[in-house]
């Protein structure tokens, strides 16, 4: 077996295994003997599995085979689905509730007590939800809007802030954030958010120009600074600013990141300004 990047060829029978990506313009024109989709549910855009299964409908000894946990709503993955299941020239099968043996029913109890009743059924019962499965509802976040509060411009003396950005250069928002507690509550004292042009991406020395700025005005803040996303940043300002490494891209850490701000939510101990995240102007 000869190894490559993206390919795996065997020496044999000449035989090739070609591992792409969600780049369409590159899956035009294959003619596959055997696909796997993996995931379906999560493909944001039909436009590569439109290309993949019209590939494999031009060779009749052709296989195609998808590989998907349950998805949410009643778009082009839900389409693709049911076609599947109502065709005599499909194999469809489905696995209901939770298969691996090693899952323990404490370990189904605790998911079930912290996840939406939507996710843990969409998760683990591998049951396609309808609704989009929310992490939180909206009468859930906005118990969390606290009147009382407002932007604040500048920290105050003795407290201890936390404060970290996630950026995004084109296409999604980029987030800086600055929060405190008290007691067991946490307390969001101010959000900036930018929105990218059309034309214009959002520099990367808006993020630093935002630290410089936040360090300047919140006295004994820390920052908490993704690892990966933002190397360049921390590499040009550990020197100056206190900053602590955290890996965002952790799927251990983005998990319990996400459990515990649903369970602040939940618990209300999470708190922020009328107007917290909306972007000027808009």
């Amino acid at each position: 077996m000869t190894f490559l990047e993206n390919f795996a060829r065997n020496v044999t029978n000449r035989s090739l295994l070609k591992i792409i990506s969600s780049d369409v313009r590159s899956s035009w024109g294959e003619l596959p003997d055997f696909v796997v989709c993996d995931e379906l549910c999560h493909w944001k855009s039909p436009d590569l599995w439109y290309s993949l299964l019209s590939s494999a409908a031009k060779r009749p000894e052709s296989v195609l085979i998808v590989l998907s946990n349950a998805g949410i709503g009643r778009g082009w993955q839900w389409d693709a689905r049911e076609a599947a299941r109502t065709s005599p020239a499909w194999y469809f099968k489905s696995l209901d509730g939770p298969q691996a043996p090693w899952i323990t029913a404490e370990s189904l109890d605790e998911q079930k007590r912290l996840l939406p009743p939507a996710v843990f059924a969409r998760l683990w019962l591998n049951q396609w939800q309808h609704s989009d499965g929310e992490f939180v509802s909206l009468a859930e976040a906005e118990a969390c809007r606290d009147e009382s509060l407002v932007c604040r411009e500048y920290g105050e003396p003795g407290r201890e802030y936390v404060a970290t950005i996630d950026y995004a250069e084109k296409r999604d928002l980029t987030v800086g954030c600055v929060c405190h507690r008290e007691g067991s509550t946490v307390i969001v004292d101010r959000m900036d958010v930018v929105r990218p042009g059309l034309d214009t991406p959002t520099p990367v020395r808006l993020v630093t120009s935002w630290m410089h700025s936040i360090a300047s005005r919140f006295p004994s803040v820390q920052f908490v600074v993704d690892a990966h996303q933002l190397a360049s940043v921390i590499q040009e300002l550990q020197d100056q600013l206190p900053i602590e490494r955290y890996e965002f891209l952790g799927g251990q850490a983005n998990y319990d990141m996400a459990l515990t701000l649903r369970q602040l939510i939940l618990e209300r101990t999470l708190h922020w300004y009328p107007g917290c995240g909306i972007i000027p102007g808009e």
